[in-house]
């Protein structure tokens, strides 16, 4: 096996006429794994809408200064993943616990607002926060029938929210499996994060490809497991980075070219 678990092939299949074939080159992808917020939801709508409802509970305060306290909440929390210093169940209860703290509410206040979103998000109303262009992704993705996953990280709401709103909002169609870090016990860019999500489709990590939009989390820790990794960028000024093992894209409707290109038998 090769350093990133790519088997070896024998010189009769690397050597075709004299050209050297790459690995990834021979590899036709089965599963395509999605990061869900600022790739298939929005991040930035979510913290505003969250903002929004802390309002009602917390009037003193304008709703865009509590949309300053969630995000910097969000940043600060996020950053306990690095090195393991928190695991999953503790980055979701020590970001509760520190928003609450911050807004002077019980986190009893904050679980009916959670609740309540909950609710909402069940009767579809929250189907604004889906990113455009993503729904014609997954729906493209599973026409070539290939396996689907979502992974991500929890912070602030739990998963059950997160898995409602795609639900709902007819994602959850074309998404064979979720994994998020409240359950499953891992989180990105955690190595075992990304095998748990391979090995439950019994398949090898060069057989997958993560999308996201996180440096770190998403686009390091793939391909640090050893699968291809997307990076979404958000930068509508920059155009298609793609070699065999990566692609670097502005925004996911990008994401169908590259994907054809890596699933094509060649």
């Amino acid at each position: 096996m090769g350093l990133t678990g790519i088997p070896h092939l024998h010189a009769r299949q690397v050597f075709k006429e004299d050209l050297v074939l790459d690995y990834w080159c021979v590899v036709m992808i089965k599963l395509v794994i999605f990061d869900v917020w600022n790739t298939l939801l929005s991040l930035d709508g979510m913290h505003e809408l969250l903002a929004l409802r802390l309002h009602g509970v917390v009037r003193n305060r304008a709703p865009n200064t509590l949309l300053e306290v969630v995000k910097a909440v969000h940043n600060e929390v996020k950053s306990l993943r690095i090195g393991n210093e928190a695991s999953p169940s503790e980055v979701l209860s020590e970001s509760r616990k520190r928003l609450c703290n911050r807004l002077g509410i019980t986190l009893g206040d904050f679980q009916g607002i959670h609740d309540d979103l909950l609710s909402e998000a069940s009767r579809g109303g929250l189907e604004h926060l889906v990113v455009d262009g993503a729904r014609e992704v997954l729906s493209f993705v599973k026409g070539l029938n290939l396996k689907t996953a979502v992974l991500g990280n929890v912070l602030l709401w739990d998963s059950t929210l997160t898995e409602t709103i795609l639900n709902a909002s007819g994602l959850g169609n074309f998404i064979d499996r979720y994994f998020f870090s409240d359950r499953l016990g891992h989180q990105k860019p955690e190595f075992e994060a990304f095998m748990s999500v391979v090995r439950y489709f019994g398949l090898k990590a060069y057989e997958a490809v993560h999308v996201g939009d996180s440096v770190r989390e998403d686009f390091g820790g793939a391909l640090v497991a050893g699968l291809r990794a997307v990076l979404i960028s958000g930068r509508q000024d920059c155009g298609v980075i793609k070699s065999e093992e990566f692609a670097i894209i502005p925004g996911i409707k990008l994401l169908i070219p590259v994907v054809s290109e890596w699933f094509r038998t060649r």
